[in-house]
């Protein structure tokens, strides 16, 4: 602009264009990467589903269906490609066109001038070079442009995660109690809690464990057990009432030690790809003496010896190299390696066979001796070891007491045993 002020504004002016289609394609840039992206998400998640779930697809004969769903998220995701290559395809080259209207720009100006008389070749050709050195990088910046806005798409995705609330916005501040011996009294008082609001699951719930003593939860599917046992480890908030644990409400624990006082045995197994020994401590430091005494009380030991395994041996992803009543040893191993002072099973023999049913069984005995215990009961001879049982139904506690009392009551939980006599010994 110093040098001559007239071609300096022609130059300035001659990028205009290109600037203006930056920012115009700059939301259908992001249209389409977002598209990309969240097709191929898909694709590698339906890729995920069907290889977990190969033997169901071989076992019904579904490979075609499989193939033909696989291959239409692929053709999805191909065509949002070909879409984000449509716009690639005329918006880059326009823009490099643009942005070497400056030089074309100069070279009609100021040939003009020149041949007037007015300009000398000096000048003219100082602002070529100028106009020259100028065009490559702006077309580097309109490509970081679209690159950036590529990168603002993936990072929409990221950011739907991180701006997930924390624990301390949901459950409130974490607690200061940590590292205090337990008895397990366990205190319901007029607990009241919704998912969403004023959509209540549980409905002025109030009970009460003594240390040692084994309760049964039962009730039809959607009655409240599973939310009754989720808020003991603060998994949840709940709206209305209070819970103690030893006379202490559970919002003054430090919530990590509260889910450390908590062993939790469910009908699926969660284990890593990793060693028996690892999926049994988790990383924490066991001496490998207090490992093999836990297995043997477990039966655990007896299931190693006779398969081979020893505690170095490899586990596959989710334990599929092992049955389902060695994943259950496994687990109730690794909780009386952790020593809680609760537990809470979650039908801890399903889906087993009875030889393993029985092994179990007798490990359920020797986890549970000493410790409160919550038993999650969908059949009825689970029951059979509980002091007590509580009747759920729509989120209100409607009965409790012995078994051999609510048997002769008549209320509710006969009509569940009633209907459990008519599905197989089921519950629910």
């Amino acid at each position: 602009l110093f040098t001559n002020w007239w071609l300096g504004l022609v130059s300035l002016l001659a990028m205009i264009p290109a600037m203006y289609l930056v920012f115009a394609t700059r939301n259908q840039v992001r249209v389409v990467n977002r598209d990309m992206s969240k097709l191929s998400a898909m694709v590698n998640a339906k890729l995920a589903e069907y290889l977990s779930g190969i033997g169901v697809i071989r076992s019904f004969g579904l490979e075609k269906w499989s193939q033909d769903r696989y291959d239409d998220s692929v053709n999805e995701y191909l065509g949002s490609h070909l879409r984000a290559n449509a716009l690639y395809s005329w918006s880059r080259p326009l823009i490099s066109f643009f942005c070497s209207l400056p030089l074309v720009a100069l070279v009609w100006v100021a040939g003009h001038e020149i041949l007037a008389g007015t300009l000398g070749v000096g000048i003219f050709t100082a602002f070529i070079r100028y106009a020259d050195r100028f065009f490559n990088p702006m077309q580097m910046l309109a490509r970081e442009i679209h690159l950036i806005q590529q990168a603002i798409t993936n990072s929409e995705r990221v950011s739907v995660f991180l701006n997930e609330s924390k624990e301390n916005k949901v459950l409130g501040q974490d607690g200061s109690l940590d590292a205090i011996e337990l008895n397990g009294l366990v205190e319901f008082k007029n607990v009241w809690m919704a998912y969403a609001e004023e959509n209540w699951v549980l409905k002025d719930v109030s009970f009460k464990l003594t240390p040692g003593e084994c309760i049964g939860l039962v009730g039809t599917t959607g009655s409240g057990k599973t939310t009754t046992v989720s808020l003991l480890s603060r998994l949840y908030p709940f709206q209305k009432g209070s819970i103690t644990l030893d006379g202490h409400r559970l919002e003054d624990f430090k919530r990590s030690f509260l889910r450390r006082s908590f062993g939790f045995v469910s009908q699926e197994t969660i284990l890593f790809r990793a060693s028996l020994r690892t999926n049994l401590t988790l990383e924490e430091s066991f001496d490998e003496e207090k490992i093999v005494r836990a297995a043997e009380l477990t039966g655990l030991g007896k299931v190693m010896r006779a398969s081979g395994m020893t505690l170095d041996s490899m586990i596959q992803d989710g334990g599929t190299n092992l049955s389902i009543g060695e994943r259950q040893l496994v687990s109730l191993t690794r909780i009386l390696l952790r020593d809680p002072t609760l537990l809470v099973l979650d039908e801890a023999t399903a889906n087993v066979d009875p030889e393993y049913e029985r092994i179990i069984q007798d490990a359920l005995k020797v986890v549970m001796k000493g410790r409160t215990c919550l038993i999650i009961a969908h059949r009825l001879h689970t029951l059979d070891i509980c002091d007590r049982i509580l009747v759920f139904k729509n989120g209100q506690l409607v009965e409790e007491g012995t078994r051999t009392y609510l048997e002769s009551a008549g209320g509710a939980y006969q009509d569940l045993v009633d209907a459990a006599a008519r599905s197989d010994d089921y519950l629910e």
